[in-house]
């Protein structure tokens, strides 16, 4: 991934927002819906169709992760009220896909198999669960921007003339 600084403090600001969204959503609303897909009938619905816009596009920039991106694109584009199963089927494979990618990378392959592993949660309690995991896809993530973010902050020090 070739991009400059202020392109990864922006995506790494954009995994804050995704990593909070639980608790901006139910303290925007004063609700604890079943699901984060229901905010989208909500008054922040326009916010949260926002950050998976921004999430989507920042996902298609690493190939790994354009499965998961186009998943994600469903999601965001077929609401769940009025297109339930085409919305559901893209909100499990974002999911799927998201640990599939971390599974294929050496470091996080234990992180994509507990994702696997905790997805059972959404029996009981589907918001949870997704809670979870976007914790796990957000923190997986950051750690990748601010490795980034360390390399390219020596490549300045390293250009700026004493």
């Amino acid at each position: 991934m070739n991009i400059g600084l202020k392109a990864v403090n922006a995506r790494i600001t954009i995994c804050i927002i995704a990593l909070l969204m639980p608790f901006i959503l139910v303290a925007a609303t004063g609700l604890r819906l079943d699901s984060f897909s229901q905010y989208f009938y909500t008054p922040i619905g326009p916010f949260f169709v926002s950050v998976l816009a921004l999430t989507c596009y920042m996902m298609f920039s690493n190939p790994k992760w354009i499965p998961a991106a186009i998943a994600l694109a469903i999601v965001m584009l077929f609401p769940c009220n009025d297109y339930m199963t085409l919305h559901n089927v893209g909100a499990v494979m974002f999911f799927v896909l998201s640990a599939a990618a971390m599974i294929f990378e050496k470091q996080d392959k234990i992180m994509g198999f507990m994702m696997l592993a905790l997805s059972p949660i959404a029996l009981w309690d589907l918001f949870v669960v997704e809670a979870i995991l976007l914790f796990m896809i957000s923190t997986y993530h950051i750690r990748r921007l601010l490795l980034i973010r360390k390399i390219l902050l020596k490549k300045e020090d390293r250009q700026v003339p004493q």
